[in-house]
């Protein structure tokens, strides 16, 4: 009875460890996949892709060595990959939000191609992968890598991305004073980070209408919209014209302006007071000389 017992034990025991074993073993594969042709400054996505067939209790660490000429591409997880995971001395590692038993799973990488770079291909390369299962199992699995070949022309195609007009230095004027336009430009911005200057080549408006320039238009009380457009993009500025004063007063003996009989002409001191009006004047010379030729009285 004794050695049956033993004998019993030791078998399940057996199978017990073979049941740990085999729940705790990982098979799985791990391919790579992007675009194969890009221009400088394109941005593709590397996808890592995880395909488990068992995994006993599951995966859930992540580690793999990334080599790629930091000199010609930036690499950085994406934003729809966890963020559990990330690059770091040129190492990927993070653990997954769920252990996977079985199924695949994608690490998104973004790749860009730098500006300015001569080079006619790059690589990037994942080896030393590694995969963790919740019992601290470990697998290593092939390595494996992905060549990206830079189209021929080697350059991306550089687009319009706004013009921006730099206002004249008076933006403010009166009515019948002449607009000057001085300081005025437009600037083209590119997708490749230049500038241009298109102010010449620039079709303008006025209140909505095109007009050859802007210079010369009706300077009427109010604002003005100027709007400078140049291949389909668009850009403007108001101009406020104010009225202008008129009228007025001075010292010194001269006179104030009017209208009518009783204001024009009115002789003011220096203090600011009325003396006497011209038409009273002459209105006082006409009645002395009635007076001296009716009564005589001078």
């Amino acid at each position: 009875m004794k050695i049956k017992t033993i004998v019993s034990c030791i078998v399940m025991c057996i199978l017990i460890l073979i049941g740990v074993q085999s729940n705790a073993a990982i098979e799985a594969s791990v391919t790579g996949s992007c675009p194969t042709e890009a221009k400088i400054g394109d941005k593709i996505t590397f996808n890592v892709n995880i395909n488990v067939t068992s995994a006993g209790s599951g995966i859930d660490g992540f580690v793999a060595e990334l080599e790629y000429p930091s000199d010609i591409l930036t690499i950085n997880v994406a934003s729809s990959s966890s963020n559990d995971f990330f690059i770091m001395d040129g190492t990927l590692v993070g653990a997954f939000d769920d252990a996977i038993k079985s199924g695949t799973k994608t690490i998104a990488l973004d790749v860009q191609i730098k500006e300015g770079v001569s080079a006619e291909s790059a690589t990037i390369k994942l080896s030393g992968i590694e995969l963790t299962d919740l019992d601290k199992t470990t697998r290593d699995m092939s390595s494996i890598s992905k060549t990206i070949s830079l189209s021929s022309s080697g350059q991306a195609e550089v687009t319009l991305t706004e013009i921006v007009i730099t206002p004249p230095s008076v933006t403010t004027i009166k009515a019948g004073i002449n607009l000057d336009i001085s300081g005025m430009k437009v600037t083209a911005k590119f997708s490749d980070g230049t500038t241009k200057d298109i102010t010449s080549e620039c079709t303008w408006f006025w209140d909505g209408k095109q007009v050859s320039s802007i210079n010369g238009q009706k300077l009427t009380v109010g604002k003005h919209t100027v709007k400078a457009v140049y291949q389909g993009k668009e850009d403007s500025f108001e101009i406020t014209v104010e009225s202008s004063t008129t009228g007025g007063s001075s010292t010194g003996g001269s006179t104030t302006g009017g209208t009518d009989g009783t204001t024009a002409n009115k002789v003011i001191d220096k203090a600011g007071l009325e003396i006497i009006t011209i038409p009273g004047i002459m209105l006082a010379i006409a009645v002395a000389v009635i007076s001296y030729k009716k009564y005589k009285m001078f």
